[in-house]
């Protein structure tokens, strides 16, 4: 037979994309402290000529199960039962090669990621089975958190540590060939420049700060609390037995279709908060000083609208509204100065300072009749 858990994604002729198939070993295999002196096993064989194909390039069939082939038995066309040479079939290259560590081949790299989004953070016997009898378990938590969670760019492994097969990409070579590369969506690039100020190598007191104004944590990218965080407590308890009755299912069925659109709700206005650049705490603390308080008033005013409208539409009808209410008001000061007789600006301007210093002039008669009053009342008073 083939190797025992099919190989790592690849395409072929058959013009399709496969995952890579769970492998199993025994778990004792995968608790054990492996010699690292010894040879690592055989995980693929050929299905006619069992052949040892771990470490080359190899066949695999696209129709038939666990039909792996080498490279000498497929150029003659062999047809192992049930493989017909007829078959769409996968080119599958090597990649055993050391990708971020010498000890760590990207085959299992892969197989970890894999393992974890399967099992789970915490399985780490299951996850050591997944990836194969030549890790442990310890060997796969130290690795995974060493090369994912620790990274300076997580939850991205360090593309700078990169060992194999010159995968490192170089950089652009021009403005043009840069441009075709940096080309992303809007949103998308929102999105990369606000977690990008929490995750800058150097900055993790900025970080900190930002988490402990916000809440969110950016490596687990989720709030705390999160909105409506009561939304598991109906579920917590409940649990789906033989014994019900076709009215209890049919409930909670609709508590879970409930619990869905709490979550979904959850999923939107974290998204909002993101895509808006809400989290960048100082960058929010410049534009809110940059603008001026009758600028405030209106931002505070059409805030509710925000949700319907995309970032850039809502910083344009912002700037719309604002410039609408400036000319309100110049409209008014020209209404005033017609009032006053005044024919032209220059007599306008004079109207206003005029106005400033009248103005200040009651203010200190105010101020001066305001101690005399008060003595003459205490004075009053004592007789």
């Amino acid at each position: 037979m083939g190797g025992p858990g099919g190989g790592p994604s690849g395409f072929g002729a058959g013009g399709f994309h496969q995952q890579p198939k769970r492998r199993r070993c025994p778990t004792e295999n995968a608790m054990t402290k492996v010699n690292p002196s010894e040879p690592k096993r055989a995980l693929f064989h050929c299905n006619y000529c069992q052949k040892d194909i771990s470490n080359v390039v190899r066949i695999k069939c696209a129709e038939c199960a666990e039909m792996d082939l080498c490279a000498e038995c497929f150029s003659v066309g062999v047809e192992p039962h049930p493989h017909k040479a007829c078959h769409p079939y996968h080119v599958i290259d090597n990649i055993s090669f050391p990708l971020f560590t010498m000890d760590w081949g990207a085959d299992e790299e892969v197989l970890l990621l894999e393992a974890i989004e399967i099992y789970g953070l915490g399985n780490w016997t299951e996850v050591a089975e997944h990836v194969g009898g030549a890790k442990s378990k310890m060997q796969c938590h130290d690795h995974y958190f060493e090369t994912y969670v620790n990274s300076p760019t997580t939850p991205l492994p360090d593309m700078k540590r990169l060992l194999g097969k010159d995968y490192v990409k170089e950089e652009p070579k021009d403005a043009e060939e840069g441009k075709k590369r940096g080309k992303t969506d809007p949103e998308d690039a929102e999105r990369e420049r606000t977690l990008a100020s929490f995750s800058r190598p150097g900055d993790e007191r900025h970080w900190g700060n930002a988490q402990d104004l916000t809440g969110y944590n950016v490596k687990r990218d989720e709030f705390d609390p999160e909105y409506d965080v009561e939304a598991e407590l109906p579920l917590a308890e409940m649990e789906f037995r033989d014994t019900d009755t076709e009215l209890d299912r049919k409930l909670k069925l609709r508590m879970i279709e409930i619990y869905n659109r709490r979550l979904e709700e959850r999923r939107k206005r974290k998204q909002f908060i993101i895509d808006r650049g809400l989290l960048n705490v100082k960058r929010q603390q410049a534009l809110e000083r940059k603008r001026t308080p009758q600028e405030r008033d209106i931002h505070a005013a059409v805030r509710v609208f925000a949700r319907f409208l995309e970032p850039n539409e809502y910083e344009i009808m912002l700037e719309g509204l604002a410039a609408e209410s400036r000319i309100r008001n110049r409209i008014a000061e020209l209404k005033e100065y017609r009032r006053a007789g005044c024919r032209t600006i220059r007599e306008g301007e004079q109207y206003d300072s005029d106005k400033r210093a009248r103005i200040a002039e009651h203010a200190r008669i105010r101020a001066a009749e305001t101690p005399a009053k008060g003595a003459a009342a205490a004075a009053a008073a004592r007789a």
